[in-house]
């Protein structure tokens, strides 16, 4: 785990906020026995973050103990910061089967999958915490999106827009 406390400390200094909430995070996931890895992606996977990037972590919890554990995840979640508001919700025809978002107060936010163990195969990734080196990270094979996957996505954004306009 010595590769995981250098890659956070290689983060630049203007991802402090963000670099404090991963390593929160990875330290609760070696705490929880029904946690089996952590993995981050998008623009910190990718090195091009700022201080606006939201962390994207996935979470592989034992299938059989998983509602449990997402109860956990929305305590620990309030606690990694100052929370201002988090929900969960699953996406329709998309697996993994729950997502969660947290917003806190200085910016930063967590949109976080939480899924079943064995997912092993990630696309583009770092692997923050996987004792039992159960993920496999895909690299660039990423699928293009359903065009479902998209209407799912935008119509909750259209909905807070035109909500926002009232």
């Amino acid at each position: 785990m010595d590769d995981v406390a250098a890659w956070l400390d290689q983060l630049p200094q203007e991802l402090g906020a963000q670099r404090r909430l991963l390593g929160r995070l990875v330290a609760w996931c070696k705490q929880d026995d029904d946690v089996r890895w952590l993995t981050i992606g998008s623009s910190l996977e990718r090195g091009n973050a700022d201080r606006l990037s939201d962390l994207d972590v996935a979470i592989g919890a034992k299938e059989e103990h998983f509602e449990q554990t997402l109860g956990r995840v929305r305590q620990v979640m309030g606690g990694l910061g100052d929370l201002v508001e988090s929900f969960d919700y699953s996406i329709p025809h998309i697996s993994p089967p729950r997502r969660y978002f947290a917003q806190y107060s200085d910016r930063t936010q967590i949109d976080l999958t939480l899924g079943f163990d064995p997912v092993v195969n990630i696309p583009q990734s770092v692997v923050l915490y996987d004792p039992e080196g159960a993920v496999h990270v895909v690299g660039d094979e990423v699928s293009e999106p359903k065009p479902e996957e998209v209407r799912v996505w935008a119509c909750p954004g259209w909905e807070a827009l035109v909500n926002a306009g009232k």
